[in-house]
């Protein structure tokens, strides 16, 4: 079915590369909320192939941006597209969210920054890319076989999915399932230990399966969606990595800039939920009906009530739209 075009349509075409396509997800919000801040430097810290730093160096005239990611590949697709347009309005690095500060601060002195890197918006657009999901040799996806692996930049990190499941003792994956509420974790623990080794992600999504009461099996999500969504989690070492993020770039936001967060999953979104809310309140726990006593000092204001969804024309075309949840929030101060 035909949808109709908006604003800024041309950035929901899908990216393509020799084995994959790529749709950026709720182009138009993220734009709504980056075109607000102050002229300066975008930092998008999840470049992938492009599509949101497309946009934004498009829409946003004379802006300039700092793309990072994990994924020598994807860089290496994201330069190809941006060099096509937008030659010498960015830079590229391959880093993690923990490096953001040092890879702005590495801007310094450079001429592609006149008046230095003073930093107008972050970007983050969680979770893995279609790229990585879709290659079977990355290992991310139930749907294909491949090798355990799971690593979002595999030339900056070396442990792999199936380094846990083949060494982990019982009790240790018990406690990383349980991480995202997987009901029968101790089971599927017992399973993994015994059926070792484990070398494809078909031979543990097919124990996984085996291991959960038969009325588990049906449905539409996987059994194990939630273990895979926990090795990937512990491979990347994800929750540091975005609490690391969240911290640096309260920190290095100008006056009236802004973070801006997409996420696809429950405890993602309520670490960005509970971050912003905190740094809007300033850590202040004081009841309403007394007002704020403690000096709590507020760092900005919460810019989304509840987490934004995706447009429904847009759940439509772009599967991997219907789990995402977007937040935003401006630092204080500014014109």
């Amino acid at each position: 079915m035909e949808t109709p075009k908006d604003q800024h349509s041309d950035f929901n075409e899908q990216v393509s590369s020799p084995s994959f396509t790529h749709s950026p997800v709720m182009v138009d919000e993220v734009l709504s909320y980056v075109s607000i801040a102050p002229k300066g430097l975008v930092v998008d810290v999840t470049v992938g192939l492009g599509g949101h730093s497309s946009a934004i160096l498009e829409s946003i005239e004379g802006s300039k941006l700092l793309g990072m990611d994990r994924d020598l590949r994807a860089l290496e697709i994201a330069e190809s597209r941006l060099s096509q347009q937008f030659a010498g309005r960015y830079r590229l690095a391959l880093a993690r969210f923990s490096d953001l500060t040092a890879e702005v601060n590495r801007l310094e002195g450079e001429d592609f920054i006149a008046d230095g890197p003073r930093v107008s918006a972050v970007f983050a657009d969680l979770g893995v890319s279609s790229m990585q999901f879709d290659d079977p040799e990355r290992g991310f996806s139930i749907r294909s076989d491949g090798p355990l692996d799971m690593r979002m930049g595999p030339t900056t990190s070396n442990l792999t999915a199936g380094e846990i499941v083949n060494r982990a003792s019982f009790d240790e994956l018990v406690s990383l399932f349980q991480t995202q509420d997987e009901p029968h974790a101790k089971r599927i623990a017992g399973s993994i230990v015994r059926s070792r080794p484990i070398e494809t992600t078909f031979q543990l999504a097919e124990l996984v399966e085996k291991a959960v009461p038969f009325h588990f099996r049906k449905g539409h999500i996987h059994p194990a969606t939630r273990i895979f969504q926990a090795l990937r989690i512990e491979v990347n070492d994800e929750a540091n990595e975005l609490d690391s993020l969240l911290s640096q770039a309260l920190d290095l936001v100008m006056p009236g800039g802004v973070i801006v967060v997409l996420s696809y999953h429950s405890g993602e979104d309520r670490v960005v939920k509970d971050r912003f809310l905190e740094a809007s309140t300033g850590g202040c726990r004081c009841p309403k009906a007394l007002g704020c006593v403690c000096g709590a000092i507020s760092r900005g204001a919460v810019l989304t009530r509840g987490a934004k969804l995706p447009k429904k024309t847009e759940t439509e075309t772009n599967i991997r739209s219907r789990s995402a949840r977007l937040r935003a929030f401006q630092i204080s101060g500014g014109e």
